[in-house]
């Protein structure tokens, strides 16, 4: 598994690449451009499932229609192990529900 810190530059450059993309007819201005979480509530979260977990995956996702988010970009925080997600229990769900800006 990678990973590692990044200058702030190179990560302002992925942003801003990310609000720059036109493949699809968009107007990124009025799209989700970032997710928010409270940081005491994530770091429950983490304290609680990382024994369980050896990797996290940040997925990319879409509120589906008939949501009150519907159409809005999102991240999901997915626990992994050993290659798959994580689900010992029901109380083990990947994590979500952060605030969209804007």
């Amino acid at each position: 598994m990678t990973g590692r810190t990044i200058p702030v530059s190179d990560a302002n450059i992925m942003i801003q690449e990310y609000i720059k993309y036109t493949q699809n007819p968009v107007d990124m201005s009025t799209q989700t451009q970032s997710v928010s979480f409270s940081t005491s509530e994530l770091k429950a979260w983490l304290d609680q499932i990382t024994p369980k977990t050896d990797e996290m995956r940040i997925c990319f996702g879409m509120y589906p229609a008939g949501h009150a988010k519907a159409g809005r970009l999102t991240v999901i925080i997915w626990p992994y192990k050993e290659g798959k997600p994580t689900r010992t229990n029901p109380e083990d769900p990947p994590y979500n529900d952060g605030m969209g800006k804007p």
